[in-house]
């Protein structure tokens, strides 16, 4: 019996800004990446209050993106990282401006980072939940 494919991460993307905001903080030139930087970088009220909220532990702030910000399709940077925060709902660019807005708030260096995945079609077919060439095409066509 074959094994189903295992279901990929919302966002890789987020991870790549934890990861990325984690790492510059040993770098000597972190100014820019401590910076507010509308409409990516926000640090609204409540964007610093979650932020304290959260102890400025950028450990405890990803965890906070990760689990309680539920994930949408649709493109671009839509909501920002307030929007997101107030609705509890965004795509992978609108949690990444969401992540890197709260870690900067919190005193962590962190940047943007874009990249690309290979994913193998079935494990493909089954994050989306689609069957087939169609299917999966159809579902892509929709959210890009």
């Amino acid at each position: 019996m074959p094994k189903s494919p295992r279901r990929l991460p919302r966002s890789r993307r987020l991870l790549c800004c934890a990861l990325a905001g984690l790492a510059l903080a040993a770098s000597s030139a972190t100014g820019q990446y401590l910076a507010e930087d509308a409409p990516d970088v926000v640090f609204s009220p409540a964007i610093v209050a979650k932020a304290a909220e959260l102890g400025n532990d950028p450990v405890r702030i990803y965890e906070f993106v990760h689990n309680e910000i539920r994930f949408n399709y649709y493109y671009g940077l839509m909501k920002g990282p307030k929007g997101t925060l107030a609705s509890r709902v965004g795509n992978d660019y609108d949690q990444a401006a969401l992540l890197v807005s709260l870690l900067r708030a919190a005193g962590v260096p962190a940047r943007f980072v874009r990249g690309k995945a290979k994913i193998p079609f079935e494990a493909l077919e089954s994050w989306l939940g689609t069957v087939g060439a169609n299917g999966t095409t159809a579902a892509l066509n929709y959210i890009a």
